[in-house]
């Protein structure tokens, strides 16, 4: 081959290369465009004081039924925070996360007489105070008082 068609070919493909580097950078700012429009989108609909007015929103028409957990769940729930209590040393995050599975004040209630159960007569709250330090108690304590009442 001649030095001339070489260089062509290499002068094509460096163009061709230059080409497609250029309309993908440009596609790309398009697709983060769109992908960050969609969120800032997406983010006005989902925080709460954007839409206050929103019948989505409006908590007052939910069933509090619809927030109640089954027996099962109770019972489930109760078994872990029982299961989280060590010699060695306890869960705490275990604690905090099964707490926060309960929405009402209802279910609060049966967790605990669930876990009285289990526990052979030692109330939740009693455990609650005597194995968690002070702090963690407070967290527990905001935990249970977000609860539906």
């Amino acid at each position: 081959m001649n030095k001339k068609v070489v260089l062509v070919i290499f002068g094509i493909g460096g163009v061709s290369a230059i080409v497609y580097s250029i309309v993908n950078k440009r596609i790309d700012k398009k697709k983060e465009g769109r992908s960050y429009e969609f969120q800032r989108i997406l983010k006005n609909k989902l925080e709460p004081e954007n839409n206050i007015n929103d019948p989505l929103f409006d908590t007052s028409k939910v069933d509090k039924t619809d927030l109640r957990l089954n027996s099962d769940e109770h019972e489930s729930i109760a078994k872990n925070i029982w299961d989280s209590w060590a010699w060695y040393g306890d869960d705490e995050e275990k604690v905090y996360s099964q707490l926060r599975l309960i929405k009402t004040d209802d279910d609060y209630k049966e967790v605990a007489k669930r876990y009285m159960i289990k526990s052979e007569g030692v109330a939740l709250d009693i455990d609650m105070k005597d194995r968690l330090s002070k702090s963690e108690y407070k967290k527990v304590s905001r935990i249970i008082d977000s609860y539906e009442k």
